[in-house]
């Protein structure tokens, strides 16, 4: 049921390709509730980013497939680098 003081709105949005070309960041920090899934898609370009910071929702995702984009992202060239990582939260970088 609809509360009668919701209303619909249209956001505007870009993808996360578009506002890496446009914006052409080295650190990327992500966390989107289980939308981090998506980085994996081999269609993401990360080849621009040097350090990469990703909060994982695996109790959202599902224990696959944050391994699935872990795996991906360190075969896109980045390491995962563990002592700089805390719970959830994965820190990746790769040499410039």
């Amino acid at each position: 049921p609809h509360d009668s003081n919701c209303r619909e709105l249209d956001v505007p949005a870009i993808s996360f390709n578009e506002a890496i070309q446009k914006h052409r960041p080295t650190f990327v920090i992500c966390d989107i509730e289980g939308g981090e899934v998506y980085l994996a898609d081999e269609s993401i370009d990360l080849s621009g980013i040097r350090k990469l910071c990703i909060e994982v929702h695996p109790k959202i995702a599902g224990d696959d497939a944050i391994s699935n984009l872990i795996r991906a992202i360190l075969n896109k060239g980045f390491t995962l680098n563990l002592s700089q990582s805390e719970n959830d939260v994965l820190l990746f970088s790769r040499a410039a």
